[in-house]
């Protein structure tokens, strides 16, 4: 009798920093906190534009990358990332978006986003992005 081949995981990436999760959905934040705490990372998060701003200046010399919702109540994707842009310059962002990545970023014309995963995204591919701009 033959033995079925054990089907192969991916190996999981073992990370290290701190990520500032920005969405003001639930349903978003709460997968993609447990896949980047699972690979290892610290998560701080926010519902909203204003708050990442808040956090991200309190926080700017601990955070490694920021991944942030393109549509928010009180402060949107583009008005953040300028803000956190003003705190640091070289801030890594993200952007995360139902819009595909042409209709996002065109918002961002002369910013420099660290990537783009467009939305709805398994938790795999959200953790390979951010280990391509963490890497990179």
């Amino acid at each position: 009798r033959q033995q079925e081949p054990e089907k192969k995981r991916p190996a999981i990436w073992k990370a290290s920093g701190t990520i500032l999760l920005v969405d003001d959905e639930d349903m978003v934040r709460f997968p993609a906190r447990r896949a980047l705490e699972m690979s290892g990372l610290t998560v701080l998060e926010a519902v909203d534009g204003l708050e990442a701003v808040d956090i991200f200046r309190e926080h700017a010399d601990e955070i490694d990358v920021v991944l942030m919702d393109m549509t928010m109540p009180r402060m949107n994707g583009p008005e953040a990332f300028e803000q956190i842009i003003r705190i640091k310059s070289d801030a890594r962002v993200i952007l995360s978006s139902g819009y595909s990545e042409s209709d996002a970023t065109s918002q961002f014309a002369d910013a420099s986003l660290a990537g783009f995963i467009q939305k709805p995204y398994r938790p795999s591919e959200l953790i390979a992005k951010l280990r391509g701009v963490m890497e990179g």
